[in-house]
């Protein structure tokens, strides 16, 4: 009985030391495959950072962001507006280039919102400067589909208010939140906006906009005389 009990137990501390040797390597070659993994991770990260730093147009910066992201969310997009798909489970990112925020990171269901902001951080540092041709066409842009929506959305009103010679009384609370978006986005432009009211909802007609329409805004934001 006493060799039948040394017999076991030996096995069972063979059997503990075989297991002990097989975890032991289980756990070298899972801390091998993150150490691989995370490595993937870093050099390829760095790739689209070089690619960005090397951004010559904001074209070329943009995908190279795009790029980026994609593989840390479903789906990703710079919208030239301010205005965003509603989505449960997107999230927004901002690019900053100094104190202004240049752009905003759209990704819908992130799979790692700390690489995302990783890549937006990076991404403000190095974008490549506005051109005034740049910016001025954004604006134009903005204004154009923000009084696209209006017509669009309230048609009904813009036709009242054409007849009225009252547009702005008949959508007034699309007008000033258009203008308030603008304000926000292009503080130091034109307003390209009001050109785009006066041209498209009141065909050129400034009257048609009647006496309570505040008017241009001037480069800091406020309505002038």
């Amino acid at each position: 009985m006493e060799n039948i009990a040394a017999a076991l137990a030996a096995a069972e501390r063979a059997t503990q030391d075989q297991l002990a040797r097989v975890v032991a390597e289980q756990f070298r070659e899972l801390e091998s495959a993150v150490r691989s993994a995370h490595q993937q991770w870093t050099e390829g990260l760095n790739a689209h950072f070089r690619r960005m730093r090397a951004s010559k147009s904001e074209d070329d910066w943009r995908q190279a962001v795009l790029d980026a992201a994609a593989g840390f969310c479903r789906r990703a997009s710079l919208p030239d507006s301010r205005e965003f798909p509603q989505e449960d489970d997107a999230a927004l990112f901002p690019i900053a280039a100094g104190d202004r925020i240049v752009r905003v990171l759209h990704a819908e269901g992130p799979t790692d919102p700390g690489a995302l902001e990783l890549i937006a951080n990076f991404a403000g540092s190095v974008r490549p400067a506005d051109s005034p041709a740049t910016e001025h066409a954004a604006a134009r842009r903005f204004a154009g589909v923000a009084v696209a929506r209006i017509v669009l959305h309230e048609y009904a009103a813009v036709v009242r208010g054409r007849l009225q010679r009252a547009l702005y009384t008949s959508c007034a609370r699309s007008i000033d939140s258009a203008r308030e978006r603008y304000r926000k986005t292009y503080p130091d432009l034109p307003d390209f906006l009001h050109r785009e009211i006066v041209r498209t909802l009141a065909h050129d007609q400034l009257d048609l906009l009647g006496p309570d329409y505040p008017g241009p805004l001037h480069a800091t934001g406020r309505s002038v005389a």
